[in-house]
């Protein structure tokens, strides 16, 4: 298990430059899930993807502030946005039955990953952590 996930590793995770974000699966697309931190993934079928228009959920949309942090307001309503990075939950059938779950971005985190995940580039903890490029 190594090193502990940390802020920075965290903060990547939620703000992956566009380059290295996962595309999000589709109905009926086959993923990989892992069931609890570490375990080795299994496969599993999309069943459902949550919609990139749920303003409900701040892993999806943000609301949009000026400059002083205050909400932009139309009409007494706030504006919405959608998140840099969107964070959806998806539904999987699983060999634990079916559930929904985020992408697996945190290293041995449970959740959804993609079937290329172990050739995906993500970046050397030790930089990181300022440790250096490894």
């Amino acid at each position: 298990m190594g090193i502990p996930v940390g802020p920075t590793e965290v903060r990547w995770a939620q703000f992956r430059p566009a380059p290295h974000r996962t595309p999000l699966p589709r109905l009926g697309d086959p993923v990989l899930y892992r069931h609890n931190h570490w375990d080795e993934p299994t496969t599993a079928q999309v069943v459902a993807v949550q919609p990139l228009d749920d303003l409900d959920d701040p892993m999806v949309c943000r609301v949009e502030v000026d400059q002083l942090g205050d909400p932009i307001l139309t009409d007494g309503r706030p504006m919405f946005a959608l998140g840099f990075d969107p964070w959806p939950r998806v539904t999987l059938s699983t060999v634990y039955g079916i559930g929904k779950t985020w992408e697996a971005r945190l290293r041995g985190s449970p959740g959804w990953l993609p079937l290329d995940f172990t050739a995906r580039w993500r970046p050397y903890v030790g930089a990181l952590l300022g440790l250096g490029e490894g």
